[in-house]
């Protein structure tokens, strides 16, 4: 908006202050150019009386100032007059989430996909919300084999049901994804690492071997695969090997929480404990806690190093700091 309509919506606010299309307009403006107070402002004096986007401009303004239960709020308001509108269920569940109501935020997900089943990003969502919380694999995989219905055998479907049944400890379902989604996409070094790994679980060592082994060598700038090949060489008392593979997949993904904490582990056992720290730290500060791994090795360097163990202390204390 230019400063001359902008001057004359001002105009017109103050002698038809009850033109909302006007005021939703100027606060629309207001908060394109990082002025969002001034959109609250102009809305909530006439809440009761906005229309649907009128109440999804306020929600945004609500979210740019934090005000995130006043968002909230106006979501509910939205869904009380229309259940089924899905851009609101997901708006509500993706705030939810953020807000570490993930329990809340799936079955809002849910009630979007179930208001409409076509739109692929509620879907999408609600699916990256079960696969990031603990214990809720089984609904993932429902969720998953209904998009199978509703989209098709994607790829990424395939993939990710690989993964989840490995996980889960169902072997023969892992190898049956994992070797479809192989089939499906050769350069996903995922269906690869989690075949290995569901071969290793279930005892068939030489599988798993050669699938682990295969990988790390074929996907080199993959974090996924070389940490996974890192840990069977670990499990195999191979720990230059497992040293050399975590730190490729250190270069693959510098902010691994996984691969900082085995490579810790590993240059720990070699008594590399200098370079073990650097690891242990930038693993602390990632998770923002300390790792029982840290604690245990700490306590080893009591009679070893005394001076380093001050320096593990001392870190593992500020670590400790940053979670409070």
């Amino acid at each position: 908006m230019g400063i001359r309509d902008l001057t004359r919506s001002e105009m017109l606010l103050r002698t038809q202050p009850s033109n909302l299309k006007n005021r939703i307009q100027l606060a629309e403006h207001y908060l394109a150019i990082n002025k969002p107070k001034r959109s609250i402002k102009l809305l909530e004096q006439v809440q009761g009386t906005l229309n649907r986007k009128g109440n999804l401009v306020l929600a945004k303004a609500y979210n740019t100032t934090e005000n995130h239960l006043d968002e909230l709020r106006v979501y509910d308001y939205l869904l009380g007059m229309r259940e089924n509108d899905f851009i609101v269920h997901k708006k509500k569940a993706d705030l939810l989430y953020f807000l570490d109501r993930k329990d809340e935020a799936v079955l809002s997900y849910k009630a979007g996909a179930q208001a409409n089943s076509n739109f692929r990003p509620l879907w999408d969502a609600w699916l990256n919300a079960l696969l990031e919380m603990d214990g809720r694999e089984y609904e993932a995989r429902i969720v998953l084999d209904d998009m199978i219905k509703k989209f098709g055998p994607q790829e990424e479907f395939i993939s990710k049901l690989c993964y989840l049944f490995y996980k889960d400890g169902f072997i023969q379902q892992a190898e049956k994804f994992c070797q479809l989604g192989i089939s499906r996409n050769k350069k996903d070094p995922s269906n690869h690492v989690y075949l290995g790994l569901a071969y290793k679980n279930s005892g068939q060592e030489d599988k798993a071997e050669k699938v682990l082994k295969k990988v790390g060598k074929r996907f080199p700038a993959s974090e996924l695969a070389q940490w996974a090949t890192a840990k069977w060489e670990h499990d195999n008392n191979n720990l230059l090997g497992a040293e050399f593979a975590l730190k490729k997949a250190l270069k693959a993904d510098p902010k691994s929480i996984r691969s900082h904490e085995m490579l810790a582990m590993v240059l720990f056992k070699q008594e590399k404990y200098e370079e073990a720290l650097d690891h242990f730290q930038a693993h602390c500060w990632l998770v923002k806690m300390v790792s029982e791994e840290f604690r245990i090795s700490t306590g080893k360097l009591i009679s070893i190093n005394p001076s380093l163990h001050r320096r593990y202390l001392n870190i593992a204390s500020s670590c400790s700091r940053m979670r409070n």
